[in-house]
């Protein structure tokens, strides 16, 4: 194919899952779940799912349930500062859960933020909140 030429969107068979899909370049094979990265993102949802079973599906302070808002939080705090320094993936997280569970528990976002707040590892201006 020439440099510079138009990339018509063509609908193909993926040779993974065989499903139909539109692909933009002429050498694609797979469709976007099906991609690598997209082969990745199922075990790092699959290693995920697998910690919230564990831990009980819900927010270890307020037994909050909808998985849209729970969160892996580290016990002892520092979390952010261990994955970067391991320099770790979201998988490599929740794989490290699965195997020390006394380090992690499952919070919501409320739970997360109040016990962030409290400990100080998040400052929180208030002169801009309209608090009376």
């Amino acid at each position: 194919m020439p440099r510079g030429s138009l990339l018509v969107p063509q609908e193909r068979v993926c040779d993974s899952c065989g499903l139909l899909y539109i692909a933009i370049s002429p050498y694609a094979k797979y469709c976007p779940p099906c991609r690598p990265r997209g082969k990745y993102r199922r075990y790092a949802l699959k290693v995920k799912e697998a910690v919230y079973l564990q831990y009980g599906n819900c927010c270890k302070k307020c037994g909050f349930v909808d998985r849209r808002a729970l969160q892996l939080d580290h016990v002892f705090g520092g979390g952010t500062k261990e994955r970067k320094e391991k320099q770790w993936s979201n998988a490599s997280v929740y794989r490290d859960a699965l195997n020390h569970p006394e380090k992690y528990q499952i919070l919501c976002a409320n739970c997360n933020a109040i016990k962030r707040y409290e400990n100080k590892e998040i400052e929180i201006d208030v002169t801009f909140c309209n608090i009376t």
